[in-house]
């Protein structure tokens, strides 16, 4: 156990990639991610509309909503956003700040109760 500040210090500057993912958009990730990692480009999935933008977002704590927003408008963020509507969301609040891509959510087949085995040769898409 310990603070947010003893985490980041913990892990800072440990990790140099070409890519970073978070995946959820939350400030907390966020900063982890941002403050830890050193990366050529950072991704963050966007699954749904809790987000520092818009009529739906919410942050916890209202004081951090100017952070959380700072890090989400990072130059070297993309957003994967799980539809166009979701895309469409970001843009419009964000007032054109936050990069998106449609990135649509894979399908596992978790519910059909049948997962056929693919040779990588025969991949349509790919997974990370």
């Amino acid at each position: 156990r310990g603070s947010m500040g003893q985490l980041l210090g913990a892990c800072a500057g440990d990790l140099d990639t070409d890519l970073a993912v978070s995946i959820q958009a939350r400030r907390t990730s966020l900063e982890l991610m941002l403050r830890s990692i050193k990366a050529k480009k950072y991704v963050v999935m966007g699954h749904d509309y809790n987000l520092p933008f818009g009529p739906w977002g919410m942050e916890v704590e209202p004081q951090m909503l100017a952070l959380h927003q700072t890090f989400i408008q990072n130059p070297k963020i993309c957003m994967f956003c799980t539809s166009q509507h979701l895309a469409d969301f970001v843009q419009k609040f964000s007032q054109g700040k936050v990069k998106t891509k449609l990135c649509y959510c894979a399908d596992y087949g978790y519910f059909d109760g049948k997962v056929q085995p693919v040779q990588p040769d025969e991949q349509k898409y790919v997974t990370f």
